[in-house]
């Protein structure tokens, strides 16, 4: 799926779907399609912190990162350094500890991107 062309209400559903929390982890890279970095990793953020979701994600963490709009894997790479773990790392295998420093990463990386604007 390619959402280049999201509405903002559709990005704003997205955003709030992926915030609470999902399982089917393409469902969250479809979600993550439709919204731009700075969004999105605030969303995925908030899931991470909030809700043991990634548990279900047998998926690459960098995999999913680049899923979001404008997310490359140089940012994949940074991101990823920051929490110690590794872009081919899968989700599923990471513990809470690791997911919250990703977590912490991830609006770290939002709040610049906003500051940069």
């Amino acid at each position: 799926m390619n959402f280049d062309g999201c509405s903002r209400d559709a990005r704003r559903s997205a955003a709030t779907t992926l915030a609470l929390g999902v399982e089917d982890v393409r469902r969250v890279e479809a979600l993550a399609e439709c919204l731009p970095v700075g969004d999105g990793f605030v969303a995925l953020a908030e899931a991470l912190r909030c809700t043991d979701c990634h548990t279900a994600w047998d998926a690459a963490i960098g995999d999913v990162l680049t899923s979001f709009r404008g997310a490359d894997t140089q940012l994949v790479h940074r991101l990823t350094e920051q929490a110690s773990l590794s872009p081919q790392e899968r989700f599923a295998t990471c513990d809470r500890d690791q997911v919250a420093v990703l977590a912490i990463a991830l609006e770290q990386c939002a709040r610049d991107l906003a500051s940069a604007a």
